[in-house]
């Protein structure tokens, strides 16, 4: 067949919905995720002097009252924060 591209075959009615459907599960996901953070996110216990210590949600570490100072919300450790924040960068680009 002359004038026939075989590497550029339209995506089927099957296709396409297979698609959208991934597409949908991973919004799902996403709302999901996103509503299960609590309103005050903040993980305080009692430091070893058993003053409230803010801890790190990945590390478990008390968060650094530097941290703290400058990001009174903080939620993680700088380096905890850093590397939360590549892995949704690149996350990102893969999902688009």
């Amino acid at each position: 067949m002359r004038g026939v591209d075989f590497d550029v075959v339209p995506m089927d009615v099957a296709d396409q919905s297979d698609e959208r459907i991934e597409t949908e599960r991973r919004e799902s996901i996403r709302r999901a995720l996103a509503a299960m953070l609590p309103d005050e996110p903040q993980v305080v216990v009692a430091g070893e002097d058993g003053a409230p210590t803010i801890i790190c949600y990945d590390c478990l570490d008390p968060i650094s009252p530097d941290r703290l100072q400058a990001y009174p919300r903080a939620v993680r450790c700088i380096d905890c924060q850093i590397e939360h924040e590549r892995l949704e960068s690149r996350n990102a680009r893969i999902h688009g």
